[in-house]
């Protein structure tokens, strides 16, 4: 065998083991506290879908009971009772009290079945504006990407979140590029039922 052959496989053989004694690259992570945001009770709005249990009362019971315009429900032998902007617990106490000349110690569950009052809209220059369900824990990069993120000239250094509460409109202003980069996390805020965001 040549020499130089000889020679070649040596110094293969060297760098495979300097390459195996080599520590390993560390892996980089960074961890950002955060405080967990406090979770309100549901408030039912209309169009949401109920189901309403009466136990022992299948008569009485509705499976697939929508909250109507004025926000309110019609139970056999209870009559109509108002449930848009009050919490499943406060709907099983009104419904509890209207039944109890009817039922002994009515026994009442109610739960939300679909949340549909619970929308966000979208507009401007995203590739799918529109309404959008509102998920639990919401946050403004995660809507942005149930419309299908920025099109292509979109501006997101001015990006408007229009918030309606009570008598009152609350316009929000955002610089999402810090948000993309890192650099201001707390931008990337949590939305609320019925918020507009407007990408221009």
């Amino acid at each position: 065998m040549h020499v130089w052959v000889v020679a070649l496989m040596l110094l293969v053989s060297m760098a495979s083991i300097l390459n195996a004694c080599a520590p390993a690259q560390p892996v980089k992570t960074k961890v950002v506290s955060a405080v967990a945001p406090d979770v309100d009770p549901y408030v039912i709005g209309p169009d949401d879908v109920l189901e309403v249990i009466v136990w022992k009362e299948p008569d009485l019971s509705s499976h697939q009971l929508t909250v109507v315009n004025d926000g309110t429900i019609t139970e056999p032998l209870a009559g109509r009772i108002q449930a848009a902007g009050k919490t499943t617990a406060e709907v099983q106490e009104a419904l509890t009290k209207s039944l109890k000349p009817f039922v002994d110690n009515p026994n009442v569950t109610v739960r939300v079945l679909e949340a549909r009052s619970q929308v966000i809209y979208i507009q401007g220059m995203v590739r799918s504006p529109g309404k959008f369900p509102l998920q639990s824990d919401e946050y403004l990069s995660q809507a942005l990407a149930q419309a299908g993120g920025f099109s292509e000239f979109a501006d997101r250094s001015k990006i408007r979140i229009e918030r309606h509460d009570r008598d009152k409109i609350e316009e929000i202003t955002i610089d999402y590029r810090d948000v993309q980069a890192g650099e201001d996390l707390t931008a990337d805020i949590r939305l609320v039922k019925g918020d507009t965001i407007f990408v221009k």
